[in-house]
């Protein structure tokens, strides 16, 4: 299973190839707002991954049906009051050098040339799986 995620992670982003379960999409929005905010904003997540990488994903219409199909778990964590709606119309505040520090980390890795790759096979036996007599 592990082989086949590399593989579909790796023809969408090496050839923008959009899969129906949304996982390239999620996987963007999630990058680019740690990288924007520092930290992940949860409320965002969803419209991004459904309405494009962008602050305006939200009024795409994938966005709209996703967000209506959500309202019951929206409303229960508003209700125990787990979200206040402040909370979510604003990402989380960091200091503007720790901000600086992440944005940094991302400007040297997406800067390197190329891409690492390990495929690691494990093959063999292992040792404790021998059977021992009855007694």
């Amino acid at each position: 299973m592990n082989q086949i995620m590399r593989l579909r992670r790796r023809a969408g982003s090496d050839f923008g190839i959009e899969d129906r379960n949304n996982g390239h999409r999620h996987e963007k929005a999630f990058v680019s707002l740690v990288r924007d905010n520092g930290l992940l904003w949860e409320a965002e997540l969803l419209p991004r991954s459904y309405g494009g990488d962008s602050p305006l994903g939200k009024f795409h219409p994938k966005a709209g049906a996703e967000l209506l199909d959500s309202l019951p778990v929206i409303t229960s964590a508003l209700m125990r009051r787990k979200v206040t709606p402040m909370g979510a119309l604003k990402p989380h505040n960091l200091p503007k050098q720790d901000l600086q520090q992440i944005k940094s980390i991302y400007d040297k890795v997406e800067g390197r040339d190329g891409r690492y790759e390990l495929n690691l096979y494990v093959t063999g036996y292992d040792e404790d799986t021998e059977e021992t007599p009855a007694t």
